[in-house]
């Protein structure tokens, strides 16, 4: 396939995402975008508010507060997430999830919740509608997964790959993550592995170029993320002119292999947009009998009683706590 056909099936994508994306702006277009961290800190800031939350799905759960809370076992399901913006490739951060999510049984979007398996990255449209012991409780009415694939094995290098930066070891680390951008990771953690990459190019090896077009590739999956536009400011200042001859040649399609000193031509990723509608067809079917099974590679620690054990208080943060060793 040459590279104009390429270029011209690109074009059609995209006017079909931003199609999607519109209509979908349009029918919701009130909700606020929000972090789950902000909607955990200040929950009184966003009761009865239309948001918009990416989370990383964990499991269906069991935790009902029917006196406290509208949330109740014979009229809602129940889930746990993770805040996208949560390291869960560290054990402090695996144990840290949400376990407040709830949608109405009869809504025709559950089986979208149904479908999706533990680590997915997943964009709801929920409102805060009870907040009990400080907690948030999120009735969801609306969910989409988002593309990427995170699991148990991708997750495992990312903390490997991590550890070998802190070490020093620049050289596995750069290899290391390579193969994670490989597994075709959510478009959040690859911005992280390219701007991880690019500092490696430019404070340990001082290949500039190189960095240039590894914080290129992170624009495009994540045109508004401000760290990646600062260490771009550094990386432009140390190859002075250079940037500008390295410019022309990302526009015009050409890009260095990095430790190879090869060039190639690319073809510039589709950076997709918040959700469309519909949950693609290719989602994995988790069980739909209100049980879902943590990966079969990890332990997995007895769950925890649903009822809580203070009448002022939540339930248990985890019905059940995955160890990542």
């Amino acid at each position: 396939m040459n590279r104009n056909l390429l270029i011209l099936l690109v074009c059609m994508a995209t006017i079909f995402v931003s199609f999607n994306y519109a209509e979908w702006k349009d029918r919701f277009s009130p909700a606020k975008q929000v972090s789950l961290g902000d909607v955990i800190d200040k929950p009184e800031t966003w009761f009865n508010v239309p948001i918009e939350i990416p989370v990383r799905f964990a499991w269906l759960s069991d935790i009902y507060v029917p006196y406290r809370t509208k949330f109740s076992q014979d009229r809602f399901v129940n889930f746990t997430a993770w805040d996208v913006q949560e390291q869960i490739w560290e054990s402090q951060g695996f144990n840290r999830t949400h376990p407040y999510f709830y949608m109405e049984k009869d809504n025709p979007e559950l089986q979208a919740v149904l479908k999706l398996k533990t680590f997915d990255t997943v964009c709801l449209l929920a409102k805060v509608e009870g907040v009990f012991g400080g907690k948030p409780f999120i009735r969801v009415v609306w969910a989409y997964k988002t593309p990427g694939e995170l699991n148990i094995i991708n997750l495992r290098m990312i903390n490997q790959a991590l550890k070998f930066y802190q070490q020093r070891q620049f050289d596995e680390a750069l290899d290391l993550f390579s193969t994670i951008l490989k597994t075709h990771p959510p478009h959040d953690i690859q911005t992280m592995v390219h701007k991880a990459i690019a500092r490696i190019y430019i404070y340990e090896k001082r290949t500039y170029e190189y960095a240039f077009f590894e914080l290129k590739k992170a624009q495009l999956l994540s045109p508004h993320d401000a760290e990646v536009a600062e260490i771009f400011a550094e990386c432009r200042f140390f190859l002075g002119v250079r940037a500008d001859e390295l410019e022309t040649s990302w526009n015009n399609g050409a890009l260095f292999i990095p430790r190879t000193g090869t060039t190639t031509y690319y073809t510039p990723p589709i950076t997709l947009p918040p959700p469309t509608t519909t949950l693609p067809s290719s989602t994995e079917i988790a069980p739909t009998d209100g049980t879902q099974t943590p990966p079969t590679s990890v332990e997995v620690q007895p769950t925890t009683s649903a009822n809580p054990p203070d009448a002022n208080q939540p339930p248990p943060a985890t019905p059940g706590m995955i160890i990542i060793k």
